[in-house]
């Protein structure tokens, strides 16, 4: 059968142009057409809308004018739910939060089952901490979209808070499983199995995080942390020497060195890592309290080989 020609945005009727614009997956075939649209039509609600929608897109123009525009489209067209959806979502960027909400609810109401409203009323209301219905949102969100990876982490963060971790640590499984190369992912998770003295578990989840952000100190600290309670000194040594080759000037890392390498009987290393702690903060009490042990007694400062270090653990971090 033949193919139907290819609609031309420059001829085509607004409404139609506007329409394809909505059901295009193609991000930069969207900004044609409504760049068509608004060069075309100032005044009807498809090209205040495109006017609007494009400068945000380009972040020309103020927050309040796009907000303005959004709404001169609802006074002509006041069923136009995409327009009050991007409106909200400007107020909601622009910490407008009250405003943002009524807008989302408002097309709730109308029954427009898209899952990114219930979301984004979830986020508002977790923000303001009216964490029940935050999962009330969160709730209807993953009803209408079973692979919506966002809204179970954020359901996970609200169990997280009321210290309901089983639910949490189920919710972050599922957000893992729909998204699993996302790091927060998997160290809210291994947070959150430590919470449930779940340590092995936790290990693992720490891994794969540090697998795919492995320039990213502070999960080599909550590894760090999590092999000291596991008793697995040298795994955090490790971790400890990965931070200080990423970030010279973190001073918890500093310490938990110095009090590692002493506890490993290496004096001289120690008191170079507590040295360094107390230059990044002088007035600390625990280090200086640490630098009284009698192990460091007669001790020379040497600057232990951090790479070296880094190597006794699994995740040797990438320069």
């Amino acid at each position: 059968m033949p193919q139907e020609p290819e609609l031309n945005p420059e001829t085509a009727p607004v409404e139609e142009v506007f329409l394809l614009s909505v059901q295009t997956d193609d991000h930069e075939k969207k900004r044609a057409l409504r760049r068509a649209i608004a060069a075309r039509d100032t005044e009807s609600c498809y090209g205040l809308f495109s006017l609007a929608w494009l400068m945000a897109e380009n972040r020309t123009g103020d927050s309040a004018r796009v907000i303005s525009l959004y709404s001169e489209a609802l006074k002509l067209n006041p069923d136009f739910w995409l327009a009050r959806f991007e409106r909200a979502n400007t107020r909601f960027d622009n910490n407008l939060l009250d405003e943002a909400l009524s807008d989302y609810e408002d097309i709730i109401k109308e029954g427009i089952e898209e899952p990114n409203l219930h979301y984004n009323a979830a986020l508002i209301r977790a923000k303001q901490e009216r964490f029940d219905d935050a999962k009330k949102y969160y709730d209807s969100a993953i009803a209408l979209d079973p692979g919506h990876g966002p809204a179970y982490f954020g359901r996970a963060a609200v169990f997280i808070h009321d210290r309901k971790y089983k639910e949490a640590s189920a919710d972050l499984a599922k957000a893992v499983e729909c998204d699993p190369d996302n790091p927060v992912y998997h160290t809210t998770h291994g947070l959150t199995f430590i919470n449930l003295s779940k340590m092995e578990e936790a290990e693992k989840e720490l891994g794969k995080a540090i697998k795919l952000s492995p320039k990213d100190p502070k999960l080599y600290n909550f590894r760090a942390n999590l092999y000291v309670i596991m008793g697995e000194y040298t795994m955090a040594l490790a971790d400890a020497a990965a931070i200080l080759l990423l970030d010279p000037a973190d001073f918890h890392a500093c310490e938990m060195l110095g009090g590692l390498l002493l506890a490993h009987r290496r004096p001289g290393e120690a008191l170079w890592a507590l040295q360094r702690a107390l230059e990044l903060d002088p007035a600390n009490e625990r280090v200086k309290a640490i630098m009284k042990d009698k192990k460091l007694e007669g001790a020379s400062p040497v600057k232990p080989d951090l790479k070296e270090l880094s190597a006794l653990g699994s995740d040797e971090p990438k320069n």
